[in-house]
């Protein structure tokens, strides 16, 4: 099917032809994208598996909205939701419509600390939301600040992608493959790209970025941090160059 917001399509929107999939299919549906910014908030529920959302990638679709944690919560905050299984992306960009202040006071590492709660409310709101299992990114751009992806449950696979933030921007606990990724810091400050929360040397999770890239403003950026007790976080012939921290991890 595909969306076109000249009318040209079958829907002028995302959500029409997301609602018009059946419940319970068990088909591989591609919904195809037209050029344009989409702004709308985007959930696909645990009923609709097997759904694609394809863009050209001459002119890659983007799909934009303003929604904030202080707002919706954090997990629901996101621009696109997905919740099923044996769903894919490729060609597409996704944003976070709102603009933050970019102000940060660095004098000690305690004001540090206490800069980032102060504007941690205002900047906390989610590009994208993955949770269902057996999914797959190709070629998309994601962009956000803090908590761009919440890379939540389930088996993810994300290749040739570009991905935005700040602090924490791909947290949660998810089991997943970054391969020829570019991962993008930016604003200055105390700045981390990943929030894995294990919580047992049991538990099924991690991230592992093989082939990709780090890169962004100024120095100091650390590969990750501790959100719960287990994380498991691996970088794999990564290009990391003078951004990253010496120490690595926070």
């Amino acid at each position: 099917m595909h969306v076109r917001q000249n009318g040209r399509g079958d829907f002028k929107t995302l959500t029409e032809a997301i609602n018009s999939v059946p419940v319970g299919n068990k088909e591989r549906v591609i919904i195809k994208l037209g050029h344009g910014e989409y702004k709308e908030k985007v959930t696909i529920d645990r009923n609709k598996p097997f759904i694609t959302l394809y863009g050209n990638p001459n002119a890659m679709p983007v799909l934009t909205f303003d929604g904030m944690a202080v707002e919706y919560g954090t997990v629901d905050s996101a621009t696109l939701i997905v919740l099923s299984d044996y769903f894919m992306a490729i060609n597409i960009i996704v944003k976070v419509a709102y603009v933050i202040n970019p102000r940060f006071i660095i004098v000690t590492k305690k004001i540090i600390l206490l800069q980032c709660r102060m504007e941690k409310g205002k900047e906390q709101a989610l590009s994208m939301r993955i949770s269902g299992n057996k999914a797959a990114f190709y070629n998309c751009k994601l962009y956000g600040y803090q908590d761009t992806i919440c890379d939540d449950t389930g088996n993810h696979f994300f290749k040739d992608c570009y991905i935005e933030g700040t602090f924490d921007f791909i947290f949660g606990s998810g089991r997943s493959l970054y391969l020829s990724t570019q991962l993008n810091v930016v604003r200055d400050g105390l700045r981390v790209i990943t929030a894995h929360a294990g919580k047992s040397t049991e538990e099924k999770s991690g991230y592992s970025f093989v082939h990709c890239k780090v890169t962004g403003t100024g120095t100091g950026i650390y590969l990750g941090r501790a959100w719960m007790s287990h994380p498991k976080v691996v970088y794999a012939y990564t290009d990391m160059s003078s951004v990253v921290n010496p120490s690595g991890w926070h």
